[in-house]
């Protein structure tokens, strides 16, 4: 998951939201066993994509929120990248000049914000994350027989 660390997400229920979905990705292998073999690994988007390390043995990732994100960097980072990946956003950023396949975009703004946004991604509000990552494992399943 990477997650946009920028100023415009450092609103607390934005925050909440955000470990929430962030809990929940970690939960899925338990939750469902097709996704048993995913890794799920956390990315902030700011001027740069950096790992987000969890900071203490129960998994709490610390996430700071600041200034603007970097869309050359997230559109750089996942150029030629085989895994698929869940952008968590406001939408407050360029991501519309991005088109892949493996790539989704999970929307945490209010209703307002994502009725205009107009995406090239395949694109959920966060209360349909479990249909993002299925989105993503069917089109995986898919690649996969392709290539049988």
């Amino acid at each position: 998951m990477i997650i946009d660390t920028s100023g415009s997400m450092a609103v607390s229920w934005k925050q909440s939201l955000v470990r929430d979905l962030c809990r929940f990705a970690c939960d899925i292998r338990l939750l469902d066993e097709r996704f048993m073999d995913t890794g799920i690994s956390f990315l902030s988007w700011g001027k740069s994509i950096e790992s987000i390390v969890p900071l203490d043995e129960n998994g709490r990732l610390t996430i700071e929120y600041d200034g603007k994100n970097g869309f050359n960097a997230v559109e750089h980072y996942l150029k030629d990248k085989r895994e698929c990946f869940i952008i968590v956003t406001d939408g407050s950023c360029e991501i519309r000049k991005l088109e892949n396949t493996k790539v989704v975009c999970l929307l945490v703004g209010d209703e307002v914000e994502i009725q205009r946004i107009n995406l090239k991604l395949k694109t959920f509000s966060a209360v349909d994350v479990y249909a993002a990552f299925e989105y993503l494992l069917d089109g995986m399943i898919e690649e996969d027989m392709m290539h049988v």
